[in-house]
């Protein structure tokens, strides 16, 4: 972990990551560069699942300029998603529910 302080300057630069190439104010230094990369995917991801695609039909546009490989949907994908979400059944839906109220609510206090 070889980290001097002139290694905390940050500036516009090409990165790439995640198979990405792309414009970001960031570090010089791999090492800081990868910590922050992690950080800012974390926190977005975090973002985006609080929307529950997985539950809910709903479409979460997101504006960053560091790219998510999740996040790169195209036409197809997104027709696709939502035909399967069309033939989900209400009932099935609700049975999802249930069980998974039934688990979370033994560990309420």
């Amino acid at each position: 972990m070889p980290v001097k302080t002139s290694d905390f300057k940050t500036h516009q630069q090409t990165v790439e990551h995640n198979g990405f190439r792309f414009w970001f104010n960031t570090y010089d230094n791999e090492y800081l560069r990868s910590l922050q990369f992690f950080f800012i995917e974390s926190e977005l991801k975090q973002a985006i699942g609080r929307a529950r695609v997985n539950t809910e039909l709903c479409t979460v546009e997101v504006y960053s300029n560091y790219p998510l490989p999740e996040a790169c949907v195209t036409l197809e994908e997104k027709e696709s998603g939502l035909e399967r979400f069309k033939n989900i059944s209400k009932s099935q839906l609700d049975n999802v529910k249930a069980d998974l109220e039934q688990y979370f609510g033994q560990f309420r206090c």
